[in-house]
This record gives structure tokens, C-alpha cells and sequence, in this order.
């Protein structure tokens, strides 16, 4: 299944580069007006992988965060779980 998020800038970077290439399959001179669009639409592809990619690298440090305090806090749980029980272990033994 595609994913909304991708489909939307897939369907625009093949319409972009679609109106490139029959510019030059076209065989007549190059449109500037033509060219202007393609480049707009490049730039805008361009613009949003940057954007996405940057929210994807904020969005995997956070969840490294969230896991190594998950994991101190699971240890600090351990290390009590462990006192809780030697000291169980002292009063039997008394």
C-alpha cells in the first residue's frame, strides 16, 4: 500500500520531470517558461525530502532518548528490587 505522506511528492516529481523530458523530446526550442515550472517543481521536491529527512532524524534521536530513560529507569527499578530482596534474605537468616 503507498503511503499518503510519499504518494503526494512521487506524483509530483513525476510530473515535473515529465514535463522536462517532453521538453526535449519535443524537438522544438527549449520553452523557458516550460523550464521555469520544471525547475520550480525540482526545487520543491527537493525542499521537501529536506524536510522530511530532517524530521525523521529529530524523530529517531528522540526516541533514543526516551529508550535510554526507559532503561535507567528500568535498572534503578532492578537495583531497588535487588536491596528489597538481600534485605529479606538478612532478616531470614536472623
Amino acid at each position: 500500500m503507498i503511503r499518503t505522506r510519499h504518494f503526494l511528492p512521487m506524483l509530483n516529481a513525476s510530473l515535473f520531470s515529465g514535463l522536462f523530458v517532453c521538453q526535449l523530446v519535443d524537438g522544438q526550442a527549449l520553452n523557458p517558461w516550460m523550464l521555469g515550472i520544471c525547475a520550480l517543481g525540482f526545487v520543491g521536491n527537493l525542499g521537501w525530502f529536506l524536510v522530511v529527512s530532517r524530521e525523521k532524524a529529530f524523530e529517531g534521536s528522540n526516541e533514543n532518548d526516551l529508550r535510554s530513560e526507559d532503561k535507567s529507569a528500568i535498572m534503578s527499578d532492578l537495583d531497588k528490587e535487588i536491596e528489597r530482596r538481600r534485605e529479606i534474605e538478612k532478616v531470614e537468616k536472623n
